[in-house]
């Protein structure tokens, strides 16, 4: 596993930097763990050990484009170094291979190493948190404090992939400009971002402050622009024909 490593971005993530940290190094060295700090001001990173933080500047808070540069640029690095394989998720999203056909994501990356495929798309599932749940207590296992989930295409993103495939993501990297696709349906990405209302509420309200990139796609971060589109986000999945399901019991005690 020395030559496989995995990164992420993040700002003030109090609530799901010490998941994803803890989920990712039962699996991949610590040392191989970066983390690309933009400027968070919590102390949240200080969750991780012997994480490689680098601390990353941007004139406006909130600007795709730009994080699509440092992310891509420092994903190549890594390549440059000697990983062959590496891996970017955000802070709330969870690469987790079926249960039932894997250990665990050490033995699909292993295997993911060598195969013949430069590249994966996992299968995004978003949990959902009624707004009337009860708040997660984040130093429990929380996918057994939520009962639903559905799947949601926009999350089946190309984030594994080796040095010998340096592909240019879209923004929001969900998907290659390149129109490639390789699903695994055995590999699924579990989005986090609606598990707890009253934590992505606060959140919606610290992000609502930040600074936009005025040549920015006004529709990229749209949600962060009202409380009521907040609102309507959140319940996306009623007005795009998407299924609620019951989260098997094989995921739950994943993360």
């Amino acid at each position: 596993m020395d030559n496989i490593a995995i990164f992420t971005m993040c700002k003030n993530e109090k609530y799901l930097f010490p998941v994803w940290y803890k989920y990712y190094s039962k699996y991949i060295p610590k040392n191989n763990i970066f983390v690309l700090d933009h400027e968070s001001t919590d102390n949240s990173i200080r969750h991780g050990n012997n994480i490689n933080n680098l601390t990353t500047m941007n004139k406006f808070k909130y600007d795709e484009k730009w994080r699509r540069m440092i992310i891509q640029n420092f994903r190549d690095q890594l390549y440059n170094i000697g990983y062959k394989v590496v891996i970017f998720t955000d802070t709330d999203e969870i690469i987790c291979p079926n249960p039932s056909k894997y250990k665990d994501l050490k033995e699909y990356l292993i295997n993911f190493l060598k195969s013949n495929q430069s590249f994966v798309n996992c299968i995004g599932h978003e949990v959902y948190a009624y707004k009337d749940e009860p708040l997660i207590h984040w130093n429990q296992k929380i996918l057994r404090q939520r009962r639903i989930w559905y799947k949601n295409w926009m999350y089946n993103k190309p984030l594994i992939a080796k040095d010998t495939d340096k592909f240019e993501w879209s923004l929001g990297f969900h998907k290659r400009t390149d129109g490639k696709y390789n699903g695994d349906k055995d590999l699924l990405l579990i989005h986090l971002k609606r598990i707890d209302y009253i934590s992505a509420l606060k959140k919606f309200i610290e992000n609502n402050k930040l600074k936009f990139n005025p040549g920015q796609n006004k529709d990229i971060g749209f949600y962060y622009s009202t409380i009521d589109l907040f609102d309507d986000n959140w319940n996306e999945y009623k007005t795009s024909n998407k299924k609620l399901e019951q989260i098997p019991d094989k995921y739950r005690c994943v993360v």
